[in-house]
């Protein structure tokens, strides 16, 4: 069994709300790239489903899944460009990750009549994508952005952290670390709507924690 790694030094940087699409910008980038190469823009949505990273993305064969009891990416190969094929950069070498109903399709679309040892996304030529022609092809951020909405998206949908972990292949603490913007947000939401309430007393004549001089002092008006 691979030991898992001692705790770091290294801090990770916690990534900023801007490094993260919104799902109209994101999709807006997307069907601005299919208009031009569907198959890059089908990769780009892949990715942003499942969070997988480039390298991981081009090293998808048609048999890295499984179907029952439901559909499963297995992702256990990296091959980015200019490097030799290797094991992906996690400390486990191998995880799979549920696919939701549009990133099952999207497989499904690609693996139709390959072998199943084939890569699944190929060039016209049956051949892997190359970063140079995904470059070609930009969607106005950066593409590892891609993998950042996919983490988010799980988190607000209340996936929980160590699940999150395991599906991008990362630590719980590297997850915690770079998406503390994401997980804190319902704590900031609801102290913005305290303000909200705070400041609509205030308008209409409420002195809210102010003790009334009649009945002494008190803290029951009090906001906390």
């Amino acid at each position: 069994m691979r030991k898992i790694p001692e705790l770091s030094t290294t801090t990770q940087r916690a990534i900023s709300p801007k490094d993260v699409p919104t799902p109209a910008r994101l999709a807006a980038a997307i069907e601005a790239v299919r208009d031009k190469r569907p198959d890059i823009a089908d990769v780009f949505e892949f990715m942003s489903l499942t969070g997988i990273r480039w390298g991981e993305a081009r090293a998808i064969r048609v048999n890295s899944i499984s179907r029952l009891p439901f559909p499963q990416l297995i992702v256990d190969r990296s091959h980015s460009d200019r490097y030799d094929e290797k094991n992906p950069k996690s400390w486990r070498g191998k995880r799979t990750l549920p696919l939701s109903p549009r990133a099952h399709e999207i497989f499904e679309k690609y693996a139709a009549r390959k072998h199943p040892d084939d890569y699944l996304f190929t060039n016209k030529l049956g051949e892997q994508l190359s970063v140079g022609v995904v470059r070609k092809f930009p969607l106005g951020f950066e593409r590892h952005n891609l993998r950042h909405y996919a983490a988010s998206t799980w988190l607000r949908l209340g996936t929980p952290v160590n699940e999150v972990a395991e599906y991008l292949g990362d630590e719980a603490r590297t997850v915690l670390a770079v998406y503390a913007h994401v997980l804190g947000e319902d704590q900031r939401r609801d102290h913005a709507e305290r303000l909200a309430r705070a400041e609509g007393q205030i308008s209409a004549g409420d002195p809210w924690g102010t003790p009334d001089p009649n009945l002494g002092p008190s803290t029951s008006n009090m906001i906390f």
